[in-house]
């Protein structure tokens, strides 16, 4: 049976708005474009998770250009940007019958990929040439990394194919690398050529694609059935259910393709859900996407630099009593619950 609906405002009063002065980081949007430059001779120093690694010049100094760095002081990201070798002492060199690029780091988590790891390719949405290969940093190898459904999506529409990367274990020497600064550093900092360049990917997605479904009630994206991320909200379930039996459609993001991510997008649905990776998804959505999310008391920079790239109308709201709880042992690195699943489903539908 449904629960008793409150009056409006005294649901609602259980939602606290979240803007941008409980943001944690920075949100600055550049104008102009993001900087390209061609460095040589250079070497390639293997990643070590948060140890030393990254591209140096000749004289062992970092290429800063190709330094992972992000938050509102800018800093390094995972990475000490200072060599454990010489220029000298490297033996091994890339042949020089192809063009380098340097595509940044790889990252396997969903939501970091899409603004971290695809940040350095804007220039490329043409696709790449035979003779071009891409010098990548990051844990595993690339076959890993294709292995992962998103990681063959948008490499498939960028054209970037498995034997194009370049990626050891070893340090190795390059003549010439163009290196491209990140049109999207993490809670610090974003490039309107990055929304283009992401947008002229997700239109490559959906060319095949049917038109989209017109939805006639409030969708409700679930993290309910994730196997791991960066956070959890360990009873959203209880919440999704109650939603369920107030009308809204339940989906699963992981479950579909983003050809079907983006489609859900393009209907013109209001989305709600909590804070996550489905939303920088919107950031290959054709238009402006409407967001009804909830989101602890202070949040992620990242939300709010996507909205601004790409004009979503978004709203946060802090459920009163949401906190934080101890790990239980599954892989998320924050865990917290949400009080009152029924009454929050009221305050949401209070929104509508």
């Amino acid at each position: 049976m449904d629960s008793e609906i409150r009056p409006p405002g005294e649901a609602s009063s259980l939602l606290l708005p979240r803007t941008k002065e409980h943001m944690r980081g920075a949100c600055r949007i550049l104008t102009g474009q993001p900087v390209m430059k061609r460095v040589g001779p250079a070497y390639y120093l293997p990643h070590r998770e948060e140890g030393n690694w990254g591209l140096f010049d000749a004289q062992d100094a970092p290429v800063e250009l190709a330094v992972e760095r992000g938050f509102a002081d800018m800093v390094p990201l995972r990475q000490i940007p200072e060599s454990t070798t010489r220029y000298a002492a490297i033996e091994a060199q890339l042949p020089s019958d192809s063009e380098y690029i340097y595509g940044g780091r790889f990252v396997h988590h969903f939501g970091h990929f899409l603004i971290e790891t695809l940040a350095r390719f804007w220039p490329f949405t043409e696709g790449f040439r035979p003779d071009q290969r891409i010098v990548m940093h990051g844990d595993g190898d690339p076959d890993q990394w294709f292995a992962l459904r998103h990681v063959r999506e948008l490499f498939g529409a960028l054209g970037l194919r498995r034997d194009a990367i370049v990626h050891a274990d070893a340090p190795f020497r390059i003549d010439t690398i163009l290196v491209t600064e990140p049109a999207f550093r993490p809670q610090a900092q974003g490039y309107p050529d990055f929304v283009r360049f992401c947008r002229q990917l997700g239109a490559r997605l959906m060319e095949a694609a049917p038109p989209p479904p017109r939805l006639d009630r409030p969708v409700y994206l679930t993290k309910s059935g994730l196997a791991a991320g960066v956070a959890r909200w360990q009873n959203e379930a209880e919440l999704e259910a109650a939603l369920q039996r107030r009308g809204f459609a339940i989906i699963h993001p992981q479950d579909l393709t983003l050809a079907e991510h983006l489609r859900l997008y393009a209907s013109g649905a209001t989305i709600y859900g909590v804070i996550g990776s489905a939303h920088h998804v919107s950031l290959f959505a054709p238009a402006p996407v409407r967001f009804k999310l909830l989101a602890p008391e202070r949040l992620n920079a990242n939300f709010f630099l996507i909205d601004d790239l790409t004009g979503n109308d978004s709203t946060y709201h802090f459920a009163q009593g949401t906190h934080n709880v101890p790990n239980t042992g599954a892989p998320f690195i924050v865990e917290r619950v949400i009080p009152e699943p029924e009454q929050v489903a009221d305050a949401l539908c209070a929104a509508l």
